[in-house]
């Protein structure tokens, strides 16, 4: 439930970020001035990233209250596999936020992609129980990566060469994903200046 948590908060901040500025004229007035529009939409997501990770503290608190023990944790691979696992995500949330400021609309892609990650991540059930061609399909999400390194962090004190296989797929999506919703982003605020709707909505 902790990594789900991130995983939605990465995903939808940024677009509503850009749903709540535009109509007020607020975006419009930022981006006219220096501030970047890369800049912008990171800083926007600030306070809720915050809010995940103390969720995601709580949620693991409560647990030690129904016998979760965190006596095995490795913290340095728990903070690695969290901090690329926010990178991944988010550049499925940036490019949500694209299509939001572009076509002044909700994705639906961003549902179609949180759908199957809760479907086929291993979120609320092992990912065995589903049939192979559908563990495939798992795998091909960044979540699933997630909770597997996650647990195996928190649960296991699995070390970071134990992890190399799930931070590597995360590390590639982060790497390939995040410049790449970041110029998407980039692109979609010069379209929107050109076209003069960058407070429409």
């Amino acid at each position: 439930m902790a990594v789900n948590g991130y995983m939605t908060t990465s995903l939808v901040c940024f677009a509503q970020a850009i749903r709540g500025n535009q109509p007020l004229g607020t975006l419009k007035m930022v981006l006219v001035t220096p501030t970047s529009p890369v800049a912008f939409v990171l800083f926007s997501s600030l306070y809720p990233f915050v809010r995940a990770a103390l969720d995601a503290v709580f949620y693991l608190l409560a647990g030690t209250m129904f016998g979760l023990s965190l006596g095995r944790v490795n913290l340095l691979a728990v903070l690695l596999i969290f901090l690329l696992s926010v990178a991944a995500f988010s550049s499925i949330g940036i490019l949500s936020a694209t299509f939001t400021l572009v076509f002044k609309r909700g994705d639906p892609f961003l549902w179609l992609f949180g759908g199957l990650s809760w479907l086929l991540g291993g979120v609320f059930y092992p990912l065995e129980v589903l049939p192979r061609f559908l563990q495939h399909a798992g795998q091909l999400l960044p979540i699933t990566h997630a909770l597997v390194g996650m647990r195996a962090a928190l649960l296991h004190n699995a070390s970071i060469l134990e992890l190399l296989p799930q931070i590597g797929v995360l590390g590639l999506f982060a790497l390939v994903g995040l410049p790449l919703s970041l110029l998407a982003f980039h692109l979609g605020v010069r379209w929107a200046r050109i076209t003069g709707t960058l407070s429409h909505f």
